[in-house]
């Protein structure tokens, strides 16, 4: 028996999910999914079931509570080891069946030429609050320079920005002939609940109607927009997009504020010996232009 859970959000749960289905399926082996009855910012707690999604399993495995696990040493799969089953895990995904309301919804949505995702702490957390060591901080800035750059090549794109972070609802009001928004698309169905499971799945399989995906890489929410695609999406991290000099002077306006404390994170040195060494004066004297420039490169390269 195989015991797979997580305490993430949806994507990665879902992530984790298929992958443990797939290691079940190749041992030969029965699947339990710890499955919670709430998800984290998801308000209706009988609407986080994966029956909400899908009527039919190809996948023999039964879900149960976290209640129900007392004591169990789970195994920790990171994102990095779904990107590199990406094609399996898109396999996996194709054993299930989605509602055939769901499947309507999805049939009738447009293709964009880029689809965006911005995660809430990329566009709303500061750099001391978020960790600016894990990477997991892009200033809203940046994904104004990212479309501004999209529509000075392709005036005519269309673009479907995926976020929950009220600063990027300001996208709509500067690019509004070219931007749709997660509020757009849902405002389409007023019996789905903006909050519900349905609703982020929603949002996933749009995400997944467009030629060019741009997300962080490690993102579970945006790496199922590739997994439950027709056709395996190219993929650009935002960075990646703009090249890290073209980063420089956004970072640099964001993060002006907080020149003296920026990125001082020991994941960025080789040890607590360097870190200690560093925060004794020699970092703190480096320019903060020329810290950007590093940190970049570590976190974003």
């Amino acid at each position: 028996m195989l015991i797979a859970g997580r305490s993430d959000g949806f994507g990665m749960m879902f992530c984790n999910f298929l992958y443990h289905a797939l290691v079940a399926r190749r041992l030969n082996k029965d699947l339990v999914l710890v499955w919670p009855s709430r998800l984290p910012h998801l308000r209706r707690a009988n609407e986080c079931s994966l029956d909400v999604l899908f009527k039919d399993y190809d996948i023999n495995f039964v879900t149960v509570t976290p209640e129900v696990v007392k004591s169990v040493e789970w195994q920790n799969v990171g994102t990095h080891v779904f990107l590199q089953l990406i094609q399996a895990l898109r396999s996996e995904f194709r054993r299930l069946s989605e509602h055939d309301d769901i499947q309507q919804k999805v049939l009738q949505m447009p293709v964009y030429d880029y689809s965006i995702h911005a995660r809430f702490g990329d566009a709303e957390q500061k750099p001391l609050q978020h960790g600016g060591g894990q990477g997991r901080y892009f200033p809203l800035s940046g994904y104004q320079s990212l479309i501004t750059k999209i529509l000075n090549n392709e005036p005519t794109a269309k673009i479907f920005m995926a976020s929950n972070a009220p600063k990027a609802l300001c996208l709509k009001q500067q690019f509004p002939h070219s931007v749709t928004t997660e509020s757009d698309l849902l405002a389409r169905y007023e019996s789905v609940d903006p909050e519900s499971l349905v609703a982020a799945w929603l949002v996933i399989r749009q995400l997944s109607k467009a030629a060019h995906i741009i997300s962080p890489a490690h993102s579970s929410f945006s790496l199922l927009a590739r997994v439950t695609s027709s056709s395996l999406l190219h993929h650009s991290t935002p960075a990646e997009f703009l090249q890290v000099t073209e980063l420089i002077d956004d970072l640099h306006r964001d993060y002006s504020a907080h020149a003296k404390s920026l990125f001082l994170s020991p994941r960025l040195t080789a040890s607590y010996a360097l870190w200690n060494r560093l925060l004794l004066g020699r970092w703190k004297k480096i320019p903060l232009r020329v810290r950007l420039e590093v940190c970049l490169k570590i976190l974003f390269s």
